[in-house]
């Protein structure tokens, strides 16, 4: 029965899909179409299905084109704000475990490799900002303008939590792409948006999706600039958080105050946070199985290459 109704948002899709292809009237196939998006945009839509899986590469070869059929539905439906959003997000969640994760394991004799893969992430995080800024910019005329040339804040006052979800691939999007290049000038001056945009969300709404910003802010605050709001005192602050609600059933937490660890070279607490990591029995929690399996891998590769990563250890 399970497994029944893991493989019913995909049977409805290939349904409508053929609705849409046989219906010859314009105004039944705009209804076609927006049947088809509320479907894909809706709360789970597609991104459950993935979630599941254990399989990273099945997934990953699948994501390309379920994206491009989201890119299909906004030709013929731009004003579709959900599926603006969705799209924008699986943008971001390919380049994000699908491009640049991998390509982080390279060995140092690939770095051409991960340089490009570095340069396809990119684009990817940016075009997932772009099209959460279209989807926002529907619901709050100006704001895409106003974000992109770093003053968001007069939109704020007119936001509530339930914009928090668009928020954060918004900000996780665009800083992702700056992270990956910082020396981009103009995603250096815009990245102040971002900032602004993820602490934000933040204030709306913390607990969002069982604490994923303050996850996020792991890493944001032990990476940002202080001029953008990185400040690594809330680090802790924040890593206790989402393990008070996750407990060991996630990976992330323990992975980003892991890197963290590298970077201040205190090799005690990396070992802490990477053998609790890798003691976390995925296959217990499948809601979040893709994830944890990608974080994994990671928390090994660190794990296994620790003595290149400290000085003393």
């Amino acid at each position: 029965m399970k497994e029944k109704k893991r493989n019913q948002p995909w049977t409805l899709v290939g349904i409508l899909l053929m609705f849409l292809i046989s219906v010859s009237s314009c105004s039944v196939q705009k209804l076609a179409v927006n049947m088809l998006a509320d479907t894909l945009a809706g709360d789970g839509g597609s991104a459950s299905v993935f979630m599941t899986d254990n399989d990273p590469r099945f997934v990953a070869d699948a994501l390309p084109f379920t994206i491009k059929l989201y890119e299909l539905l906004l030709e013929q439906n731009p004003e579709h704000q959900g599926l603006q959003i969705t799209t924008g997000s699986l943008y971001a969640m390919y380049a994000n475990a699908f491009v640049w994760a991998p390509a982080e394991l390279l060995p140092l004799e690939q770095w051409d490799e991960q340089r490009l893969a570095k340069q396809r992430a990119k684009n990817f995080y940016l075009r997932g900002r772009d099209y959460v800024l279209s989807g926002l910019d529907l619901q709050y005329p100006g704001f895409a303008e106003q974000a992109l040339a770093g003053n968001p804040d007069p939109y704020f006052e007119q936001m509530t939590a339930e914009d928090v979800n668009a928020l954060y691939w918004l900000g996780a999007s665009w800083f992702g792409a700056f992270s990956l290049d910082a020396f981009d000038v103009e995603l250096g001056i815009s990245a102040a948006s971002a900032a602004k945009i993820l602490l934000f969300a933040y204030e709306l709404d913390p607990e969002y999706n069982e604490r994923t910003l303050d996850e996020f802010l792991i890493s944001f605050h032990a990476a940002a600039p202080q001029g953008l709001g990185g400040d690594p005192s809330k680090i802790l602050y924040h890593f206790n958080r989402v393990v008070e609600v996750r407990g060991d059933r996630s990976v992330g937490p323990y992975l980003a105050y892991a890197q963290y660890a590298i970077s201040i070279q205190d090799g005690e607490l990396f070992t802490d946070l990477i053998t609790k990591a890798l003691e976390i029995p995925i296959e217990e929690y499948p809601e979040s199985l893709l994830l944890n399996t990608i974080q994994r891998r990671k928390a090994q590769y660190l794990w296994d290459n620790r003595m290149d990563l400290f000085f003393d250890i």
